[in-house]
């Protein structure tokens, strides 16, 4: 099984000679690894067709840049961290692709933000006291989601570091996790699983196996 993962854009110093980079998080080949499917870095391209015949599903992961208020209807927050790269203009001709052929898509941290935006629901640009890195906390799952199936459980630890969260779902978007101080940490619709922790960061397999390898 091929599963594409969206690259992030990483611009280094003006000074260096290499400055201009499309990386991810290591941690994702280890679970890759160890869930067995072979996992493709994605660029931006104009043309998606021939990697969405050799995949099977992408993977939306985090991204140090937010997405731009402009998308969902607000004006930009001083705290909101955006770029010059317009990280969800450079992603939606990806994650509609995928969407369009009815593949699997599961959006992590900032992925779901942008999944929530693409499909019509709007963002906090900012909440204090979640950029807490190296620390785990607990959420519910909603006895009727696939997470709650996947994990066996209505109670999990999970690692998260963000500063923007959903505000308003999207339309026929089903909540599927919340957090003790209540930020939706998950959602589902269709083919689509989006959550704002990081398994990767625990090297959490669970969610891979279970949503790639098994049928709906």
């Amino acid at each position: 099984m091929n599963i594409a993962i969206l690259t992030r854009y990483s611009e280094m110093p003006s000074g260096k000679f290499i400055n201009k980079r499309y990386v991810l998080t290591g941690q994702f080949q280890e679970i890759a690894e160890e869930v067995g499917f072979n996992l493709i870095p994605l660029m931006p391209m104009d043309d998606y067709s021939e990697i969405l015949r050799i995949t099977d599903g992408l993977i939306v992961p985090g991204s140090s840049t937010d997405v731009d208020p402009k998308h969902y209807g607000q004006i930009l927050d001083p705290r909101t961290q955006c770029s010059l790269y317009d990280i969800l203009e450079t992603d939606r001709k990806a994650i509609m692709a995928y969407i369009s052929a009815n593949k699997k898509v599961l959006g992590i941290c900032a992925g779901l933000q942008e999944l929530n935006v693409i499909l019509g629901g709007t963002l906090h640009q900012h909440i204090d006291n979640h950029m807490i890195r190296g620390e785990t906390h607990p959420v519910t799952l909603n006895r009727d989601s696939r997470l709650y199936r996947m994990y066996g459980t209505d109670r999990i630890s999970v690692s998260s570091t963000h500063h923007q969260c959903i505000d308003r779902l999207a339309p026929d978007v089903l909540q599927r996790a919340v957090s003790d101080d209540g930020i939706i940490e998950a959602f589902e619709k269709g083919n689509i699983i989006a959550v704002q922790w990081h398994p990767e960061a625990l090297l959490d397999p669970v969610i891979f196996r279970h949503f790639f390898l098994e049928k709906a």
